[in-house]
């Protein structure tokens, strides 16, 4: 996982929360810290993708260069 720690551990305390009280639907609240979740995760995904398309490839154009093997990074 590239997820900030927090966060990881805010969605995992989400899903203990309403995996353990699972004779009752989610309430309101837990559905609106899911969706504000789901957003922070979203967002650090779209930074990931951000960072492997520019910072990666500049650094991948730099080894080559040197005639360094480049950095593989394997689609999740």
């Amino acid at each position: 996982m590239r997820y900030p720690p927090i966060l990881l551990q805010k969605i995992s305390y989400l899903a203990a929360e309403v995996s353990g009280s699972s004779d009752f639907p989610p309430t309101t609240q837990q559905g609106a810290v899911q969706e504000e979740l789901k957003k922070q995760g979203d967002a650090s995904q779209q930074e990931m993708q951000q960072l492997l398309a520019t910072d990666v490839a500049a650094f991948n154009t730099m080894l080559r260069e040197r005639n360094i093997p480049n950095i593989i990074v394997k689609a999740p």
